[in-house]
């Protein structure tokens, strides 16, 4: 891990030559106070759409999202993904899943943490559930400790996930690291140099997994410590980039 500074803005890569992996919440849209109220505007459809035929369908989104809400989302458009943080990932038309459903005991405790801490939401997920605390911030120390209780007590097979504004107990089954490699493997991101861009503590695995292949690990902003060596400064600036990337070919 680095100390918090400036990293270097990467140059630009031949689309043709290029595997991109973009995580979405963060990076390719602002966060809203629920995750509901994100809408994504036309022109970011289009540029996704210009990338994905830029680098030869070697295009997919990385997020904590689920398959079906990322294609909410985007709609028409419908990419290849990997959801629910690598759990569920979408190519050559199929889902694959990685991830066992949370116990429902689990389920109904997150419920009750929601219901009992006011401007907090519980997100029921296929293979998890996640609590959004950006409309109560200052439930977030009660919150971090019943979910650490809790995920102990769901045992090994689940891991807790501490996001921007979010705490998601998970199958720890994969991670976008883990969804990153096993799309490395197959065509058409095959024999390519993987690109991915985040913003989060959720995008470790994928920045760690990418330099491992010797690819670019880009992160959107500063955080205290990362594993990714270049930067882009904003949602915006991510935005100039790949519209160069789109172009450059």
């Amino acid at each position: 891990m680095q100390p918090e500074a400036a990293l270097a803005r990467p140059d630009v890569p031949d689309a043709r030559e290029t595997a991109l992996f973009l995580d979405v919440d963060g990076t390719l849209l602002a966060f809203a106070e629920t995750p509901d109220a994100v809408v994504v505007g036309a022109a970011l459809r289009t540029l996704l759409g210009d990338l994905h035929r830029a680098c030869g369908g070697a295009l997919a989104l990385v997020s904590g999202r689920s398959i079906a809400a990322l294609d909410g989302l985007f709609g028409p458009l419908e990419l290849p993904a990997a959801g629910s943080h690598g759990l569920e990932i979408r190519t050559d038309g199929r889902i694959h899943e990685l991830g066992i459903p949370l116990p429902d005991v689990a389920i109904d405790r997150m419920q009750a943490l929601a219901a009992t801490h006011a401007g907090s939401l519980f997100e029921h997920k296929r293979f998890g559930g996640a609590l959004h605390y950006r409309r109560a911030a200052e439930h977030r120390p009660a919150l971090t400790t019943a979910m650490h209780g809790l995920a102990r007590e769901v045992g090994s097979g689940f891991e807790l996930i501490e996001g921007n504004h979010v705490l998601e107990l998970s199958a720890a089954s994969g991670n976008k690291g883990s969804a990153i490699r096993f799309l490395s493997t197959r065509a058409p991101w095959r024999d390519r140099q993987p690109v991915f861009i985040g913003d989060d503590t959720t995008d470790e695995p994928g920045f760690e997994a990418v330099n491992a292949m010797g690819g670019l690990s880009i992160r959107v902003g500063q955080r205290p410590s990362t594993a990714a060596r270049w930067q882009l400064d904003s949602i915006d600036a991510v935005q100039a980039w790949l519209r160069t990337l789109a172009g450059a070919n």
